[in-house]
């Protein structure tokens, strides 16, 4: 089990490709692909991070029905050719770092918020998780993949 740090993230800029299935892996995939064949007919003048972006629980909302945009950060000028920007607002947040193949990473997620339940000083916040993808799935194998998780919490 990894351990969890509280963390403040700055405020962002990220263009994205939104899932048209949810946080179901067939949508994800399909996200991550169009992103993946935006960036290699524009590669940013600028060194970005790749960002997944859930917007909803997934306790209360359908798996299909669920916000998930692949994405990447930019400065500068906004992005042709996207399904749209976000404006991320940066703030407090539990940090979890996985490693491992992107098909565990629910367990991942499980485990995060075990932790943050466990800890009396924090709490979950209604707002966007970001999970940060490290290293390039194509060239890396799928058990030395690193992903930090981002969720929002709150000090109590």
């Amino acid at each position: 089990m990894s351990a969890i740090k509280i963390v403040e993230l700055p405020p962002q800029k990220a263009a994205y490709f939104r899932s048209t299935k949810g946080y179901e892996q067939e949508g994800i995939h399909g996200a991550f692909d169009r992103l993946n064949k935006h960036l290699s007919k524009n590669p940013p003048g600028e060194s970005l991070e790749v960002l997944g972006l859930g917007w909803d629980d997934p306790e209360s909302t359908p798996l299909d029905k669920c916000r998930y945009d692949a994405a990447f950060t930019f400065t500068g000028e906004t992005p042709a050719g996207t399904d749209g920007t976000h404006e991320l607002p940066g703030g407090t947040f539990a940090h979890y770092r996985y490693v491992g193949p992107y098909d565990k990473m629910g367990e991942a997620f499980k485990e995060a918020h075990q932790l943050i339940a466990e800890d009396t000083t924090i709490k979950l916040r209604s707002d966007v998780c970001i999970d940060n993808y490290r290293n390039d799935p194509a060239s890396t194998p799928p058990e030395e993949l690193i992903t930090d998780i981002y969720l929002p919490v709150k000090k109590v």
